[in-house]
């Protein structure tokens, strides 16, 4: 990816079964050429829990560029009603210089449509 300034930055994602239909893991790895930093993020994700339940759940860690907080986060998104989805989001933010750590709490629902135009 190319930014201002005419520098490019770059990432390699990844995703792999640990345990098929149950875990996965997945990652990124970067490099952020505005802040020539690099940075990293992996994760779980739970198909299994998608298969039964309708329920979607990461848990990741970032490894964020320099002068970033690292993040560690909890994604959960469960369907209510077909296009009604309930969400939970809790992110733990290390500190950085002038910023604090803390954790950030996010609720709340999705609805999502689908139309078509003839």
């Amino acid at each position: 990816m190319r930014v201002q300034g005419g520098t490019t930055g770059y990432a390699l994602d990844f995703s792999q079964p640990v345990v098929p239909n149950e875990v996965d893991i997945y990652g990124e790895i970067g490099r952020d050429s505005l802040l020539r930093s690099s940075y990293y993020t992996v994760g779980l994700y739970f198909p299994g829990l998608y298969q039964r339940y309708d329920t979607d759940l990461f848990v990741e860690y970032t490894k964020a560029p320099r002068g970033a907080p690292n993040f560690f986060t909890v994604r959960l998104f469960q369907t209510i009603f077909p296009g009604l989805r309930f969400v939970f989001v809790g992110a733990r933010r290390g500190a950085v210089a002038g910023v604090g750590s803390g954790t950030d709490w996010t609720v709340g629902l999705v609805y999502t449509t689908q139309f078509a135009l003839r």
